[in-house]
């Protein structure tokens, strides 16, 4: 199932390439196509552009879900001189490379980390798994870690808790000091 709470999504990139409506597409339509043909949908449009093209188009929030590292310096001009987003909430792992970070970090998009755009479900989880507040499934989390690997994730979690309850700004901050902190408690 599919629920759409944007106002419209303005651009659509595969691996065979990008398209672009500025009016919005329609999403039923996409996902009928996404459905039938896969990556190739992008096909079924005219008007194909490389995939790169995606970042010049203008937006509010650019969601990045593709491969590790695809966020350049030279996306990261592209990105900063045309789509001018507020935000970028990358749903893949390691979008970033440290150069176009870097440029995007002084800019004024922000830039939240890809552990913390796609947390959210595992504090959904342990909070219906426990049936407490989320202060106490996080604590009862930290306090009782399976393995390490269940640790790194616990990280993840409270991470994002503490992107939920400080202002954006404020976060970068907060992980650092979260880092530090809890680096030397033996895990």
């Amino acid at each position: 199932m599919y629920r759409v709470i944007a106002n419209s999504i303005v651009g659509i990139s595969t691996r065979y390439g990008s398209i672009r409506n500025d009016e919005g597409f329609d999403i039923s339509e996409l996902i009928k196509l996404q459905n039938q043909f896969g990556d190739k949908l992008i096909d079924k449009f005219d008007n194909v552009e490389v995939p790169e093209k995606l970042f010049e188009i203008p937006c509010d929030l650019l969601i990045p879900g593709a491969r590790t590292g695809v966020l350049t310096e030279k996306i990261a001009n592209s990105i900063i001189n045309f789509s001018k987003p507020k935000a970028i909430v990358p749903v893949s792992n390691a979008p970033y490379t440290i150069e176009g970070l870097k440029l995007l970090q002084l800019s004024d998009v922000i830039c939240f980390p890809d552990f913390i755009a796609s947390a959210g479900a595992v504090i959904a989880m342990a909070h219906q798994f426990q049936r407490n507040s989320i202060d106490v499934c996080l604590d009862q989390m930290y306090h009782q870690p399976l393995h390490t690997s269940f640790v790194i994730l616990l990280y993840q979690v409270r991470l994002q808790y503490s992107c939920i309850h400080n202002p954006v700004h404020r976060v970068p901050n907060q992980m650092y000091d979260n880092l530090y902190q809890w680096s030397y408690q033996g895990f």
